[in-house]
């Protein structure tokens, strides 16, 4: 922000700059705290980006009855050479009985100061779902509806850069959408599963090894399983929308 006075005097105009992608999904937000200028250091792949710049206020300059014209000057670099204080904002979660699993991995050099997992409905409209705290990773959530739920996961740095992950899409994990063993116990080696769709699936021992995997289709399917001995076992189910696992009795 400037003005027509000697040292930007009398200028209180603070900025805030938003970058979106094509798809007009926010990337980052950029309004340092005490400054009047904002400060976008990023690192981007090849595309189509949008900038929107808005006038905010900070503790120093509030945003009434604020007053001043601005102006932007953009470098690219474009030989690798740039240090960047994130490096990697990785969200990935699954779906297990109904729960939403959310796991997320940070590489960065700045400190963080705010953590929050945001939860959205619509794929537009954001809020906060858990303020987990700054060292947290990971996020057991159980959503009350049955719609797909997205998260994203949005970090502020002491350098005031604030960064979002990329959004990842959950779904209902009823299981009537999940296949289902028609019939258990069972008492040979064969296994039959109901699926109503497209899945793949592991069968797995007491202790976690896989003994069998394979696909599913809709419909009835036969899995053999030799050396199938009597106890607990259980069966994996993947989808596009996650996993879910079953218990399988052998008697």
């Amino acid at each position: 922000p400037y003005n027509v006075g000697t040292g930007n005097a009398g200028s209180d105009l603070d900025m805030q700059v938003s970058l979106y992608n094509e798809q007009e999904n926010v990337l980052s937000i950029y309004n340092p705290g005490t400054l009047l200028s904002s400060v976008a250091d990023t690192q981007l792949n090849a595309g189509t980006y949008y900038i929107k710049v808005e006038g905010k206020g900070n503790q120093y300059a509030p945003a009434y009855a604020s007053l001043g014209s601005y102006s932007m000057h953009a470098k690219i670099e474009t030989n690798g050479t740039a240090i960047l204080a994130l490096r990697k904002l990785d969200l990935h979660g699954t779906v297990n009985r109904g729960k939403h699993q959310l796991n997320w991995q940070i590489d960065l050099d700045e400190e963080i100061v705010q953590q929050t997992l945001e939860v959205s409905v619509d794929g537009r409209s954001f809020h906060t779902l858990a303020d987990p705290g700054t060292e947290a990773r990971t996020y057991l959530y159980q959503p009350a509806g049955s719609s797909a739920v997205r998260y994203r996961v949005n970090i502020n740095l002491a350098d005031g850069h604030r960064y979002y992950s990329n959004v990842v899409t959950l779904h209902d994990n009823n299981n009537s959408n999940w296949p289902k063993l028609a019939g258990n116990p069972v008492q040979s080696n064969t296994v039959y599963i109901s699926s109503p769709g497209n899945f793949s699936y592991d069968l797995l021992n007491a202790q976690g090894s896989r003994i069998a995997s394979g696909k599913l289709s809709s419909g009835i399917n036969t899995i053999n399983a030799p050396n199938l001995s009597p106890g607990m076992y259980l069966i994996r189910y993947s989808g596009d929308y996650g996993q879910t696992t079953e218990k399988l009795v052998r008697q």
